[in-house]
């Protein structure tokens, strides 16, 4: 039964999703332009002098039976990351 409803709630999801997109009929200078917006405007962003990002993974297989995982940091620079 779980199994069903995480499908129904996905496929519901997917559809409101699809007809958004459709919708707005974006160019993908706009949908760029509403991402970067999103972490901040473009003055905000101007100021930045350095970033930082750091993640963790976790792997783990039944067949063949492997379990692994990593750290990863990274340091762009604002204008590579937001140019």
């Amino acid at each position: 039964m779980k199994a069903v409803m995480k499908i129904v709630v996905m496929t519901i999801a997917a559809m409101m999703f699809s007809s958004v997109s459709i919708a707005q009929n974006l160019k993908l200078e706009d949908v760029i332009e509403k991402h970067l917006d999103s972490i901040g405007t473009k003055t905000k962003r101007d100021e930045l002098k350095t970033l930082m990002a750091l993640g963790y993974s976790e792997f783990e297989s039944r067949a063949p039976v492997v379990k692994g995982g990593g750290k990863r940091s990274w340091f762009p620079t604002p204008r590579t990351c937001f140019s």
